[in-house]
Parts: C-alpha cells; structure tokens; sequence
C-alpha cells in the first residue's frame, strides 16, 4: 500500500498504474532524477499533498524529483483554467 504521508489517501501499489496521472494517485518519490547523483526524496504523497509540500518549502528546497513528478500536472491544470477563463470573459 501506499499512503499519503500529508491526507493518508491510499491506494495499492499496483494499481497506481491504473490511475498514474491522477491527482488521487498515491506514490513514493524514489526515481531517479535524470541527473547525474540525482534520486527521488522517498516521500510519499498524492499529487495534490506534493505540491503543498513542495509550496511549504518554497519550492527551492524542494525534491527536484518532485517537482518534475508535478509539473505535468500542473501545467495541464493551469491550461483548463486558461480555457475556463477565456470561457466566461466570451460570455
């Protein structure tokens, strides 16, 4: 199991490839980063307690791992307020 270490979500490890990009999905931040000496932080959270702990630590602090793991999300979260925007200004 995984549990969200800031909501105590949970969700079995096997099916966080069910539900991967959603922001109920619960995961342990232990990828590899991509950069030389670079590994996740073994946090575990859902995306939405990742980013309020990423937020908490200004985000400069924050596991780069991390930041990488959420930073789909939220630029796709930002691009739905942009359209629901433009939405209501045309109305």
């Amino acid at each position: 199991m995984h549990v969200c270490m800031g909501c105590d979500r949970a969700n079995c490890i096997g099916c966080t490839d069910e539900n991967e990009d959603s922001v109920e999905c619960v995961k342990t931040c232990a990828d590899w980063g991509g950069l030389e000496h670079e590994w996740g932080c073994y946090d575990t959270y859902c995306t939405d307690c990742r980013v309020k702990a990423c937020e908490e630590n200004d985000w400069t602090q924050c596991c780069p791992v991390c930041v990488r793991k959420i930073a789909p999300v939220l630029v796709s979260e930002n691009e739905k307020l942009r359209e629901q925007l433009v939405k209501n200004q045309s109305k």
